[in-house]
């Protein structure tokens, strides 16, 4: 599997937003629907690395749509082709928290069985 490196400090900005396009720049939405999701769909051999660190900071909201958002939008197995790191134990413990809480949600909903 190809891997790509994508640091959001470098490739989208330092000054992370929002949840929602509508809500301002530099959001979470637009950095899924941007550089996620059309890396994903384009490539099913490409595994995408997603490093969270040196911005200024991260809204919790930005960080549940890069995370969460994308588990509604390509399905729960995303997980197996996305990593996100950083060395901010609070962004790590977030965008975790997130991840757990859209797979419990997906399961309530039956979309997953595990």
């Amino acid at each position: 599997m190809k891997q790509k490196l994508i640091r959001v400090a470098e490739e989208f900005t330092t000054t992370p937003g929002p949840r929602y396009i509508d809500d301002g720049s530099w959001s979470g939405e637009q950095f899924r629907k941007e550089y996620l999701e059309p890396l994903l769909r384009g490539d099913p051999e490409l595994s995408i690395v997603v490093d969270l660190d040196r911005v200024y900071s991260y809204g919790t909201s930005f960080l549940e749509e890069i995370s969460g958002g994308l588990i509604r939008e390509l399905g729960p197995d995303v997980l197996n082709r996305v990593v996100f790191i950083t060395n901010n134990p609070r962004w790590n413990n977030k965008v975790q928290d997130f991840i757990q809480k859209e797979l419990s949600r997906q399961r309530k909903k039956g979309a997953i069985w595990r």
